[in-house]
């Protein structure tokens, strides 16, 4: 979303938002609820929003659909297209037997990123949004790969923690060969602090993926978007 942030030219900040979550008896009985004491804080809030956003997850969608017909999720889904199937393939095979291994990262079939452990590390995209002269090296929060499109195949919004991509073909392209920094301070700390499983010999993967194998991959990658988040009540406005 554009505009300035919190705080800034008389727009209200965190502790304006405490004070008028105060004001309305109904949250400090949710707050009772939920952390078993009345009072509201910042901690708090934090916790909340995550908690809902991460419920955010639909559960009907064609991958869920095939997976309940097969024997399991290495096999060719049945409603699933040549392109979708091969596709998947390429998401959940090894390196050196036909696949890329995105699964090694972003496990399916809830398609969540990995528990953070020994190499875990930045996924390439190191910039800051709205800041294109800054470098983040610490940035290794990822989220799950459902309903990234709408179930017309338009995206939710940009991608990455920068939103600099804003559709899978930039994605397939940037994991396909992640593109390192030339300068050689940036390069160093980049090369340092890149997720292991991206560069396991110091430098990035080249999948030399092809053409038809990019569309097949983003071709599956639309199959983990349901309709369910468009149309159960509990996502709909409370008021």
């Amino acid at each position: 979303m554009g505009g300035l942030p919190s705080g800034l030219n008389g727009r209200p900040n965190i502790n304006d938002l405490i004070t008028k979550l105060e004001a309305i008896e109904y949250y400090r009985e949710l707050f009772q609820f939920v952390f078993s004491s009345p009072e509201i804080t910042e901690a708090k809030i934090q916790l909340a929003l995550a908690q809902f956003t991460k419920s955010i997850q639909s559960f009907d969608s064609k991958y869920d659909e095939g997976l309940a017909l097969s024997p399991s999720k290495l096999d060719d889904f049945p409603n699933f297209s040549f392109d979708e199937n091969q596709g998947k393939k390429l998401f959940e095979t090894s390196i050196g037997e036909g696949g890329i291994n995105c699964t090694s990262c972003h496990h399916s079939p809830e398609f969540v990123i990995r528990t953070p452990g020994i190499g875990f590390g930045h996924n390439g995209v190191v910039g800051v949004a709205n800041n294109p002269n800054s470098y983040d090296f610490t940035n290794v929060r990822a989220p799950v790969l459902r309903d990234l499109v709408n179930p017309e195949g338009i995206f939710n919004g940009p991608m990455m923690h920068d939103g600099s991509m804003t559709n899978f073909r930039q994605v397939i392209d940037h994991y396909n060969f992640v593109p390192v920094p030339t300068d050689e301070t940036v390069r160093a700390k980049f090369l340092e602090t890149i997720d292991f499983f991206l560069a396991p010999s110091g430098l990035p993967r080249d999948f030399q993926l092809t053409e038809t194998e990019k569309r097949q991959l983003e071709a599956f990658l639309k199959t983990l978007s349901g309709k369910s988040v468009y149309t159960d009540k509990k996502w709909s406005d409370p008021f």
